[in-house]
């Protein structure tokens, strides 16, 4: 009942991450420190759901982060990779009911992933991902919340830095 009233510990992975995204913003995204702050944010969110999976605030987080490496690296594979995984995870957020206080937030992550695939890419900018919501979320929601995603993820940062 307490952890109800007053929220989870300082130590609980959602609360960690959010100190990680508050460094963010004494960074330039083109520090690597930047993408390594995201990737955490993107580990502890993953914990945090796996502990609390209708956890909105979670996934809020994940999908801003998800969203801010794929904008980072809008040049390189990342970028489809990092959104397409945004796309499931806000996709996820806002059609599973789930317990929010930043809503206001993720209905803005929403939009930006929206606006992040409707908007056309010259082929010079590299692959872009489909552009379907539920087809993201159908096919990449796992994978935005496995661990061995973040492999990946930094093979493709390490690859385009």
């Amino acid at each position: 009942m307490l952890k109800a009233l007053f929220g989870s510990s300082k130590d609980d992975p959602y609360n960690q991450a959010l100190d990680h995204f508050r460094r963010l913003r004494s960074l330039p995204n083109s520090d690597p420190a930047y993408a390594a702050n995201l990737t955490t944010i993107v580990r502890l969110c993953q914990l945090a759901i796996r502990q609390r999976p209708a956890d909105g605030d979670a996934h809020i987080l994940l999908a801003n982060a998800f969203l801010l490496l794929a904008l980072a690296f809008p040049f390189s594979e990342v970028y489809p990779y990092a959104l397409s995984r945004a796309a499931a995870a806000i996709y996820q957020w806002k059609h599973v009911p789930m317990h929010s206080k930043e809503r206001a937030i993720g209905d803005s992550i929403f939009r930006g992933v929206n606006d992040q695939l409707a908007s056309e890419r010259p082929q010079w900018m590299g692959p872009a991902p489909p552009t379907d919501l539920r087809a993201l979320h159908f096919q990449f929601y796992q994978s935005a919340l496995d661990p061995a995603s973040l492999d990946t993820l930094s093979r493709l940062i390490a690859d385009s830095e």
